[in-house]
């Protein structure tokens, strides 16, 4: 015979500040929220510890199911997130780069193409991260992880034929 255990997140009452409707509410969600009944949005934020002296919006304890539930909303993000996860991953693989034209030597050469295995790894990393970053940033991870795989890969091939050919100082 299974046993299951849920685990029920406590619900709050909050008054919406535009139509003074009640909602259900996450006791520990902070965050951008909007209202079923007017579509605005407003900011609710997590009661950690409920104490009796708490605001009078708030209604902690029987929550009767006449109180619909807020949606809540998460941060598509835009552009500049976008950009930022299609620039994060290969920062480390820049680095070195510059490491390697300053110095110009066979150790440099082979950070610099290690670092560049470095990118496509971070870039995967975030893009599974769903919980931490917005949708737009892991959309220009997964495309930094495509230009990667291409790039690396071509890279290491051109490596691989510099070294096979001999190296000469």
């Amino acid at each position: 015979m299974k046993m299951s255990s849920e685990v029920v997140e406590e619900k709050v009452l909050v008054t919406c500040p535009f139509c003074d409707k009640q909602l259900r509410v996450p006791q520990t969600y902070s965050g951008m929220a909007r209202c079923p009944s007017c579509s605005q949005e407003f900011g609710v934020d997590g009661l950690i510890e409920v104490e009796s002296n708490a605001p009078k919006s708030i209604i902690v304890g029987n929550t009767d199911e006449e109180s619909p539930e807020i949606e809540i909303l998460k941060n598509s993000g835009g552009p500049f997130e976008f950009l930022l996860g299609l620039i994060i991953p290969i920062i480390p693989a820049i680095i070195m780069m510059i490491y390697f034209f300053i110095t110009d030597d066979l150790e440099a050469l082979i950070l610099c193409m290690g670092s560049l295995c470095c990118w496509p790894v971070i870039g995967f990393i975030l893009v599974i991260s769903s919980e931490t970053f917005v949708k737009s940033f892991r959309d220009g991870a997964k495309l930094s992880v495509i230009i990667a795989l291409i790039i690396v890969g071509l890279l290491w091939m051109w490596f691989f034929s510099f070294v096979s050919g001999g190296v000469t100082n």
